[in-house]
């Protein structure tokens, strides 16, 4: 811990970010993971509901021309 103060107070700020960003990343990513993860299935389902609508409607289309 001594080695950390000592650290930061002869190098300055730059390495209390540089800690604190991996600290963030370390905690947080895997979070961040699983929320990218249910993103991509949400859209890939709206995705698919769109396009099924969509050939519904084009076969409405060709139904009321025929």
């Amino acid at each position: 811990m001594n080695d950390i103060i000592d650290l930061v107070v002869s190098n300055g700020i730059g390495v209390a970010c540089i800690v604190y960003f991996m600290f963030r990343d370390y905690k947080f990513m895997d979070t961040m993971q699983k929320t990218l993860n249910s993103l991509n299935e949400s859209v890939s389902l709206i995705e698919k509901y769109f396009i099924e609508d969509r050939e519904k409607e084009r076969g409405k289309k060709n139904n009321d021309v025929q």
